[in-house]
Parts: structure tokens; C-alpha cells; sequence
């Protein structure tokens, strides 16, 4: 079973593709078997955003803490916020609001956060956290590549197709790039080529896909060139025994597609924006002055994924959100809370500004779209030795948006020693009895509440979590 994992997709590449396909050959390193297109009556109009943060987030620090004050040096787990404190301006004033136990809880709120958590705390009531899940690996590529697929990898090799790609693949050729993934790899086994992620690492990549090269031809040079792109040609006819001059034209039609419409206006992050786009920078809390600046930051990868769904542009984004995690010394005590604090009020304005905003049929865009942000395992209850904290196996991830269950917690970490424990599928509770929760489930869970198909799993034995869906 081969797996295909997508190249960076470049303008250089979908020119030279295009101009190819009327030679009968071009792009097959982008092009994975074909698979059968699923039916209209399979094509919910539904949006997924990947939010991933590298390097192995600390949930104590947010998605799953515990009280600094009944926890300490000499226990299993050490929260340690009080040193975060002495470094992060934020996380001491969570101290102070909280009598030094350095909890969340919004009032109403059924779910307690770490002190980085940040604006995320204000939208507890459409968050499902899962806590506990055991992640069998504390290698980062392992981990990053089981969360990427839902498949534990074979060595370090992913298995299977990226979550974005199934998302894309089951809501169909919708949208000028379906899977559009920015920093992160992606992967495509046996999908239609249209699901493929396309990869690039800022803004300005983007805008180098999107955008014309050179001056526009002529109506008239540029109508001879379809005409003879067109026109039967044995080396065409050749070629597509199994389709590929088809997929080839295809590809060339939407390349041309995504150059000539309105698509490449949504990248322009404008010092001078619109009222619409300033809308967006508010909302992100970025200043249009600083706009360039912003881009490779968390709030400006987050306009990037908004933009790319609420434009039109993609239905399903994964984007590396937060980077710079992997804390093993004395830069966990200084840098870890305020870099998952700028992810988490990201997504957390992700999410408001979504809800403020409404699509073509005048409904908000949350009511229609998926959040998944996860990190490759999680950090070690005990500060190490260089003041750091290492890899630990157990891992927690928040899933919100359509179908979802919010203002919920599944599972738990032990008390002893911060470990996995199973949980009761029906309840989201702890039950020695029931199972531990993988990422495999969370994809099953997170697809069926999108309502789509998670049957790429069935060689894995994916549970469905009910806990985790709404009613």
C-alpha cells in the first residue's frame, strides 16, 4: 500500500503542468489513484479547520491542569505556574484572579483551562476537550503523523490520507484548491486528485500560486491556445487510458480557474484594508500596519485559514499554527504559555469571528464548520532537571464547531502520574472498563459529526465517541 505525499505545489508547477497536459503528460507527481467521486447527496456543504500546534504542547498549562496549590514538587505532577509567573506577565495575573491555583473556569463553564488558555476560556461553551488519549509514541514525527491521518505510521511513515484530505475528498470538487495546508505535510492515498492538499508556507506563497504570471494574452491568442489545447491529439488520446490527459486538462482548467477569479484578492493583506478585510483584522486583533509582520504569526495564519474558507477559496485548511513548543530546558519557564496564549486566542477569535459572519445563504459560518487543534503528545507532569519539560505519552485535543457536543470534557489524566485512563464512550467519563481514546477516534468522531463517512478507518477499529456529539 503505497502512500503519496504531496508535493509543494508552486505557480512554476501549475504552469508548466498546464502547458504539459496538451503534450498529453504532466503533474503525476501530483496525481494519486483515482477513487469515485462521492454522489451529490454525500457533499454536506460543511468547512473543517486543522489547527496544529509543534512541538508537543503542555496540557497543564491549558487543555488539562491542575490546581497549583494541592500540587506540587514532591507529588507526580508539578503545575509549576508559579515559576511560568515569574516570566509571563499574563499567566501571574491568573494566579492572582485565581488564589494562586492558576485555573479557568468561566462561570457556567463545565470545563476547568491552565492559566495559557487565554480568550479560548470566553468560548467554553462550544469546546469539547479530550483528555487522557494515549498517543504510543513520544517521537514528534510519530505522533504529528497519527494526528495527521488517524493512522499510527508504520517507522515513521504516515498511513493513509490526511484528515483534510478525506474532509475535501467526501465534500467534493467544490472550491478552487479543496485542501489547501499551510506549514504541515500532507498526504493522499487513493483519493481524487482534486483532494490533494496544496501545500505552502505563507501568504506570499499563496499569493505566487494564485496570481497571474506575466501580462494577459489577448482574446483572441488566448482563445487559439484553448482551441488547440482542446483538439483531438494522438498523444492525448494515448495517454489516457487511465485518465490521465483527463485529469491533466482538469488540473489545467483549475489552475486557470484560481488565477482569473477573485481568489488572489482574499491573500492581499492590505496596510490600507477594506471594510470587510479590516473587519477580519479587528476581529483577529491584528493591526493593518503590522499586517506583514502578523502573517507568519498565530493570528496571521489564522486570517489566512478564515480568508481561505470564507472567501471561497477551500473547504478544508490544516494550518501549523503555533511553533516553537518542544521545551526541554529553561525556554518552557519563559516561552511556552505566551506561545500557546497567541494560539489559543487565534482560534478563539477564529471562532467569534465566525460566528459573526455570514455566508451566502446568510447563516453564520460557524454552523457549518469543524476545529480540530491538536499537538503530537504532551509535555511531562515534572519539571526535568534543566528546568524543562519533556516528552509524555498522554495527550489531550480540543474538537469544536458542527455536530460537536460543546462546553464538554472526555476522560482525564490520573492524579498520580498524569496518565491515560479509559474512558466510558457513551458518557465521556473515566470507567476502568471502557477504552482509551486515540486520535483514530477523534477523526471517526469529529468526521460523523461533520456528516461524513469514517470508513477509511474500519482496518484500524475506530470507536465513536457519543460523548462528544451533540443530540
Amino acid at each position: 500500500m503505497s502512500i503519496h505525499k504531496t508535493p509543494e505545489l508552486t505557480r512554476r508547477r501549475l504552469l508548466v503542468s498546464g502547458l504539459l497536459a496538451g503534450a498529453g503528460f504532466a503533474m503525476r507527481d501530483f496525481l494519486p489513484a483515482f477513487a469515485v467521486e462521492p454522489t451529490a447527496a454525500a457533499k454536506p456543504n460543511n468547512r473543517l479547520l486543522v489547527f496544529y500546534f509543534s512541538g508537543g504542547w503542555d496540557g497543564l498549562l491549558a487543555l488539562d491542569p491542575r490546581d497549583n496549590n494541592k500540587f506540587g514538587p514532591d507529588d507526580g505532577i508539578w503545575p509549576a505556574y508559579d515559576l511560568v509567573a515569574k516570566n509571563d506577565g499574563e499567566v501571574n495575573k491568573v494566579m492572582a484572579t485565581s488564589k494562586g491555583s492558576g485555573l479557568i473556569q468561566p462561570p457556567g463553564s463545565n470545563i476547568a483551562f491552565g492559566p495559557a488558555i487565554g480568550r479560548l476560556a470566553e468560548q467554553a461553551a462550544e469546546l469539547c476537550i479530550v483528555r487522557g488519549m494515549n498517543m504510543g509514541t513520544l517521537s514528534h514525527e510519530v505522533g504529528y503523523r497519527y494526528f495527521l491521518t488517524g493512522k499510527f505510521p508504520t517507522g515513521l511513515r504516515a498511513r493513509g490520507s490526511s484528515l483534510s484530505t478525506w474532509f475535501a475528498a467526501q465534500t467534493g470538487d467544490e472550491t478552487p484548491v479543496p485542501n489547501l495546508v499551510v506549514g504541515m505535510e500532507t498526504y493522499n492515498e487513493n483519493l481524487p486528485l482534486y483532494s490533494s492538499g496544496l501545500q505552502v508556507n505563507t501568504a506570499s506563497q499563496i499569493m505566487t500560486v494564485v496570481s497571474r504570471l506575466g501580462a494577459q494574452l489577448p482574446p483572441e491568442s488566448d482563445a487559439a491556445i484553448q482551441a488547440f489545447l482542446q483538439s483531438p491529439d494522438c498523444a492525448n488520446i494515448a495517454h489516457d487510458g487511465e485518465n490521465a490527459t483527463t485529469a491533466y486538462f482538469a488540473a489545467r482548467k483549475k489552475a486557470v480557474t484560481l488565477v482569473s477569479g477573485n481568489i488572489p484578492k482574499a491573500f492581499e493583506f492590505s496596510t490600507t484594508p477594506s471594510p470587510a478585510l479590516l473587519k477580519l483584522y479587528t476581529a483577529l486583533h491584528i493591526e493593518p500596519a503590522k499586517v506583514q509582520n502578523e502573517l507568519n504569526a498565530p493570528k496571521g495564519r489564522a486570517a489566512i485559514a478564515v480568508q481561505a474558507m470564507t472567501q471561497g477559496a477551500s473547504q478544508a485548511i490544516a494550518v501549523r499554527l503555533v511553533d516553537g513548543l518542544d521545551t526541554h530546558y529553561g525556554d518552557w519557564q519563559t516561552s511556552h504559555a505566551k506561545r500557546l496564549r497567541d494560539g489559543f486566542d487565534a482560534v478563539a477569535d477564529v471562532i467569534s469571528y465566525l460566528k459573526d459572519t455570514p455566508d451566502a445563504d446568510g447563516k453564520p459560518w460557524w454552523d457549518r464548520t469543524t476545529i480540530l487543534c491538536c499537538s503530537e503528545f504532551t509535555r511531562t507532569p515534572k519539571i526535568n532537571v534543566r528546568g524543562g519539560r519533556d516528552h509524555h505519552l498522554a495527550a489531550a485535543c480540543l474538537v469544536a464547531g458542527k455536530g460537536i457536543k460543546g462546553n464538554t470534557v472526555i476522560g482525564a489524566t490520573s492524579d498520580a502520574v498524569y496518565g491515560s485512563q479509559a474512558v466510558h464512550l457513551q458518557t465521556g467519563n473515566v470507567d476502568p472498563n471502557g477504552v482509551m481514546i486515540r486520535p483514530t477516534d477523534v477523526h471517526a468522531t469529529l468526521l460523523k459529526a461533520a456528516g461524513l463517512s469514517y470508513a477509511h478507518l474500519t482496518n484500524v477499529s475506530p470507536k465513536i465517541v457519543q460523548a462528544m456529539l451533540k443530540a
